[in-house]
């Protein structure tokens, strides 16, 4: 098959956010079966270019947005989305592709589809990730009275309209979709977020007694209260007089605000040897910082699909602890390869991680689970198993109905 997969983040240029992680596993994982595939995304050097990451061709889009005063986030999706099928059109000229998949959120194909939808018969999937109405409905943003949402929803809802293939990144996700468009759930593929179980892999026994010094609590991301960050910093300083030596490890960054509130938190306190803010880390790196953890712990109160975190932290062997809402179930498993807390419960976030520091056979038991839950369903290969028979389902239907919609 000849694949193009559109991402506005794909790393290392432009981020390893999850939607660009994911576009990123699948893209070479789909290029190692030999498929051809192309990339479609943003960049930052303000010049349009092409280069080749391993057997993938990455074409990197100038986003025009960047370039104005534009604030509002759905004009600057229009933008883009425009850069977009202006790119596409050009591959076309060159090259026929078999498939293009975009995501919903961002409507990258929101201008392609409006046309390509009428004139051309190029199947189109769309991988949902999760979309402004579901974070307007379950956190809060955007306001549903502003034109982000208006207007951000309105392009979302037409980039879904026009896909004939929707795969989600988690069943939270689909079920969000099917009932918001009113179709049945078993027309959405999951398509589970995946983890290169390779990269991320647990320690050996030499290297756990290097690394484990103090009883250790890992949190990888950004720094956000909305993240679980600060409740499981509330958590630290309670169990601080019975772990004199328990180390709250943080990598990731943060607004100015948010930052502000976690060392407000610190010194309020007493707490600055309890806490370690590494900052940046690149996730090439990051498996050296699972594997010297205890406990991994992200218990963010709507985590639409399933966190990228928490798969390479269960793919290092380590038990994760994070809410019993949104797409996390999916993969902690309470009891079996973590434990699950109700949002914003500071005593069961800390009941749940003085459970975890005090039992060490409870740990690694969970870890061990972890582990082969990746090995057996969320790995990359497993993935890519799932999004090769959806899209072959897919080409089937279009050589049998080659006009259809």
């Amino acid at each position: 098959m000849k694949l193009c997969l559109v991402s506005q983040e794909y790393p290392p240029e432009t981020g390893g956010g999850g939607i660009g992680t994911q576009t990123y596993l699948k893209a070479h994982g789909l290029a190692a079966r030999g498929h051809e595939v192309h990339v479609i995304s943003s960049t930052y050097t303000g010049a349009d270019h092409t280069v080749q990451d391993g057997q993938v061709i990455v074409h990197r889009v100038q986003n025009p947005a960047a370039e104005t005063h534009f604030s509002e986030l759905s004009v600057q999706w229009v933008g883009y989305s425009w850069a977009i099928a202006k790119k596409i059109y050009t591959l076309l000229d060159e090259t026929q592709f078999d498939l293009i998949e975009f995501p919903e959120y961002g409507a990258e194909g929101f201008i392609y589809q409006m046309e390509a939808y009428q004139y051309h018969h190029l199947p189109i999937a769309v991988m949902l990730h999760g979309s402004l109405a579901m974070f307007a409905e379950r956190i809060g943003w955007p306001p549903v009275e502003s034109e982000t949402y208006r207007f951000g929803t309105f392009m979302e809802d037409a980039v879904v309209s026009r896909a004939h293939l929707l795969l989600a990144a988690s069943r939270n996700i689909a079920g969000f979709w099917a009932a918001r468009r009113n179709i049945p759930l078993d027309q959405i593929a999951v398509i589970h977020t995946a983890v290169d179980a390779n990269l991320f892999s647990p320690a050996s026994a030499k290297t756990k007694a290097k690394t484990h010094e103090r009883p250790t609590i890992l949190y990888v991301g950004r720094i956000d209260g909305a993240k679980g960050v600060l409740a499981v910093g509330e958590a630290v300083i309670r169990l601080k007089e019975k772990y004199p030596d328990l180390l709250f490890r943080l990598v990731g960054t943060g607004d100015e605000d948010n930052m502000r509130r976690l060392r407000e938190l610190i010194e309020r306190g007493g707490a600055e040897q309890h806490f370690e803010l590494v900052g940046y880390v690149p996730h090439q790196e990051l498996t050296q910082y699972y594997t010297s953890c205890d406990v991994f712990a992200s218990p963010a109160a709507q985590e639409h699909g399933v966190a990228s975190v928490y798969l390479e932290a269960l793919s290092c062997g380590k038990p994760v602890i994070a809410c019993n809402s949104g797409g996390a179930p999916e993969a902690v498993v309470d009891g079996q390869t973590g434990l699950l807390v109700p949002p914003d419960d500071i005593e069961a976030l800390t009941q749940a991680l003085d459970r975890l520091l005090v039992d060490a056979e409870l740990r690694e038991r969970l870890g061990r689970n972890g582990r082969q839950l990746v090995l057996d369903y969320f790995s990359r290969d497993r993935m890519i198993d799932r999004a090769e028979t959806a899209y072959q389902r897919l080409l089937a239907h279009f050589r049998e109905q080659p006009c259809s919609t």
